[in-house]
């Protein structure tokens, strides 16, 4: 029972820590967009 336990945590942690890196990889594509449609702007003016 205790392994069980222990594979089931270590599955769920890596779970865990890909939904953060796709959540990170997501926020950091939009800011960038964000600066490159920014700069875009600038340059349309």
């Amino acid at each position: 029972m205790k392994k069980f336990a222990g594979v089931l945590f270590a599955v769920f942690g890596f779970v865990l820590n890909a939904i953060v890196l796709c959540g990170l990889m997501i926020i950091g594509i939009d800011l960038l967009n964000r600066r490159s449609e920014e700069k875009k702007a600038e340059t349309d003016k």
